[in-house]
């Protein structure tokens, strides 16, 4: 079992407080400052500034990542690491940050920060992550890999601009000593384009470690080599930080599971997207059998939405004959 897993099983009663996740009133509870509502849009806009665009126009071309100064807002960034933390201390995972308001108002406001990028209407998907990296709980970030798991589409422009990209976004200040992420340009990988499979290299002088402040947004494509780091003792504060999918509207969805900012998003709705991610990823970490129960609990919470789900779990709940 991984240390991913562990968040669950920090309390001797942790099967109890997995049922009380059925509750809307666990997460107001939990959470009092934020909110919970049927529809959590609002007029969310982050607007880097002209010459933040300018170069992560030209750098995601080039070298496939963008990193933008800090244009979420301190209140937004600090109460949602809060409410990480209060998430971790009652005994769930972080990504369960998505049941509130503020995540998915954050996120509109990223989106409309990415237009320049990705176009105009660009929208996340329901294929998300969080972090909180720490020397007390997980203790790093994941390992050197390629987001690259829509093989069969094209995911650049002809002039190599993204049409999806994966939003990297810092709750807290991240650096060296908490694990911030470090990444291999695309322009200094050696397996690209022609062996995008392989992540060897050997020149450790290419890599770049990304430090940023709270509230910034990175992003990068599908195909630049890139991992989260180590947390020190010596840190000043953990890791907290999100990391979601963005793609172009104007070509057809990665995944069917879009999030879009004219439809409500219900709490339950928002328990299925994270519970199929937890799902999608207990191959790497060996979730205990309870929250494996929980998730399709979940995920069978919302049937309206099963024929969006990836097809093993599609499979996975259809009545057995």
């Amino acid at each position: 079992m991984s240390a991913d897993a562990l968040f669950f099983q920090r309390h001797d009663d942790w099967e109890q407080r997995l049922e009380q996740t059925f509750s809307d009133e666990l997460w107001r509870k939990l959470n009092s400052h934020l909110t919970v509502s049927q529809r959590p849009w609002g007029d969310s806009c982050f607007s880097p500034s002209p010459a933040d665009l300018a170069r992560a126009s030209a750098q995601v071309r080039e070298e496939g990542y963008l990193q933008t100064q800090p244009v979420i807002p301190e209140e937004t960034t600090r109460g949602l690491a809060q409410a990480v933390r209060n998430l971790v201390d009652f005994g769930l995972h972080p990504i369960f940050l998505c049941a509130y308001d503020e995540y998915w108002r954050m996120l509109q406001g990223v989106a409309r920060a990415l237009e320049p990028i990705l176009g105009p209407n660009c929208y996340p998907l329901g294929d998300f992550w969080s972090w909180l990296i720490s020397p007390e709980n997980a203790t790093k970030g994941w390992g050197p890999h390629r987001d690259a798991q829509f093989a069969g589409r094209k995911c650049l422009r002809e002039d190599k601009s993204p049409l999806i990209v994966t939003a990297w976004l810092p709750l807290l200040d991240t650096d060296p000593l908490n694990g911030c992420m470090s990444v291999l340009p695309m322009n200094l990988d050696p397996n690209l384009p022609v062996n995008p499979g392989s992540n060897a290299f050997s020149n450790l002088q290419d890599v770049r470690a990304l430090p940023a402040k709270a509230g910034s947004i990175l992003a990068w494509n599908q195909y630049l080599l890139h991992w989260g780091g180590r947390c020190s003792k010596w840190a000043p504060n953990p890791r907290i930080s999100s990391g979601i999918y963005f793609q172009s509207a104007d070509v057809e969805p990665y995944v069917e599971r879009t999030i879009s900012f004219e439809r409500d998003l219900p709490l339950r709705q928002r328990l299925l997207h994270a519970s199929v991610s937890i799902l999608n990823y207990h191959g790497d970490h060996n979730y205990p059998a309870a929250v494996v129960s929980m998730c399709k609990r979940h995920i069978q919470a919302s049937p309206e939405l099963h024929a969006q789900l990836p097809l093993y779990l599609q499979k996975a709940l259809s009545p057995k004959p």
